[in-house]
């Protein structure tokens, strides 16, 4: 009775071990032939920071031209090449060519055959796309990173998302990692925003500290009287000084006076006796 017990068993953690050990394998990156992952292309509204993939950022009309780079997010199924159409309101965002190719392919993954980048409005809803493509000329990669970097200028106030097409909305130069022969690979997409403002910043003042006047002779100057003003103060002042010069040329007098008159009555005393 135990025996059919047993082998029951056995099967059951046969059956559970299997699909662990497949989940558990370590993954080398390989796809196996007819499978395939999704890779990813993103827009970076800031690609200061090559290893930060930015959703958005803020710039002035005022400014000089700013860049953005389409990235490769992920590439867990390797791919030769790529295409990207980018879509941007042209009454906020204009597209700044720079040579020799309109924008700046990075050379990601050994890709080196360059289309230089165009003008084009794809689906005709009056938005612009620049587009661009590029390839190894062998070989697949699973690199990631930005791919190419492309310059802007806000020439007006407002939000712009900067938009992957599909290939459904542009079948020729839709957003997509391609394999070899032209196989295109199911690539999720993300776009970015640019905010524009026409705003002028207000410089911060600093106050400054008023000197004070330098003292001569330990008195840097007369104290005013209470309630007076300078002026009065000087005035009253100066009429201080005379009025006591006047008392002392007065006591003076009457000095002398006192002293005559004394000299006069010895004088006379001295004749009566």
């Amino acid at each position: 009775m135990r025996t059919p017990l047993i082998r029951w068993a056995g099967l059951a953690v046969i059956i559970l071990l299997v699909p662990l050990a497949i989940a558990l394998r370590p993954n080398d990156g390989s796809v196996p032939a007819g499978a395939q992952q999704e890779n990813a292309m993103a827009i970076d509204a800031d690609p200061s920071d090559p290893d930060d993939i930015d959703a958005s950022a803020a710039h002035y009309t005022w400014e000089p031209s700013f860049e953005i780079s389409t990235n490769i997010a992920a590439a867990p199924t390797p791919y030769g090449g790529y295409t990207m159409s980018v879509e941007f309101d042209d009454s906020i965002l204009a597209f700044v060519p720079v040579d020799p190719d309109g924008i700046v392919y990075t050379g990601l993954g050994g890709m080196e055959i360059n289309v230089p980048s165009t003008l084009q409005d794809a689906d005709a809803d009056n938005d612009p796309e620049f587009i661009g493509s590029t390839g190894r000329t062998s070989g697949t990669t699973v690199a990631t990173g930005q791919a190419n970097l492309a310059r802007f200028q806000c020439i007006g106030p407002g939000s712009s998302t900067l938009h992957l097409q599909t290939l459904a909305e542009d079948p020729g130069s839709g957003s997509t990692t391609i394999a070899p022969r032209g196989v295109t690979i199911t690539t999720f997409l993300t776009d970015a925003t640019i905010t524009c403002s026409d705003a002028t910043p207000t410089p911060t003042l600093t106050p400054t500290a008023t000197p004070t006047p330098a003292a001569v002779g330990g008195i840097a100057e007369v104290p005013p009287l209470a309630g007076a003003s300078s002026a009065d103060a000087g005035a009253a002042a100066k009429q201080s000084g005379w009025s006591t010069c006047g008392y002392a040329v007065l006591a003076g007098g009457l000095v002398a006076a006192a002293i005559v008159v004394v000299g006069a009555w010895y004088a006379g005393g001295r004749r009566l006796r």
